[in-house]
This record gives structure tokens, C-alpha cells and sequence, in this order.
């Protein structure tokens, strides 16, 4: 499990399998999408505009993702900050 950030798009996106592929995504909110490999177990989660303190037990509710509860908790509590356009 890990998780990366793109401070440019203001994405981040939340691995928590490392192997196989992505065979269906389904679209949460405007903000959140959750990835499933072909067998329907949850590959990763994607979030919009992270910012800090967004929800997890819904997802942690809906997908039985109770084995990654503090991991995702611990990311939930992390501030995101996208990168600010330098104007001249």
C-alpha cells in the first residue's frame, strides 16, 4: 500500500494492490473514483482535490476495505497542496 500525489493535476491517487490490472472504475462523487481489478477487488482509489480530512468510511463501508482502515486514515489526515500557477 502507498499512495502518490500530483501536485500540478491536484490528484492523488491511493495503491492498495501492487500487481494486476484495472478491468473497471467506478465513479464515487465528482471528486472520487475507485478502481477494481476483473475479480472486483478494489486496486486503488483516485481523489480530486484531496485537500485534507475527505472521507473514507463510505468506501471503507461499501467495499469491505476494513484491512486498510488506518492506512487510509492516516492518508485522509495528510494535507495536499496543489501547485499555485506563477503569473508574471
Amino acid at each position: 500500500m502507498h499512495y502518490s500525489y500530483d501536485p500540478q493535476a491536484d490528484a492523488l491517487y491511493i495503491y492498495l494492490q501492487e500487481d494486476g490490472d484495472v478491468a473497471k472504475t467506478i465513479p464515487i462523487d465528482d471528486r472520487r473514483n475507485v478502481d477494481l481489478d476483473a475479480g472486483g477487488k478494489v486496486r486503488g482509489i483516485e481523489i480530486l482535490s484531496p485537500g485534507t480530512n475527505f472521507p473514507f468510511q463510505d468506501l471503507i463501508d461499501r467495499f469491505q476495505l476494513s484491512e486498510f482502515t488506518a492506512f487510509l486514515e492516516s492518508v485522509s489526515t495528510t494535507t495536499f497542496k496543489p501547485v499555485t500557477p506563477v503569473t508574471p
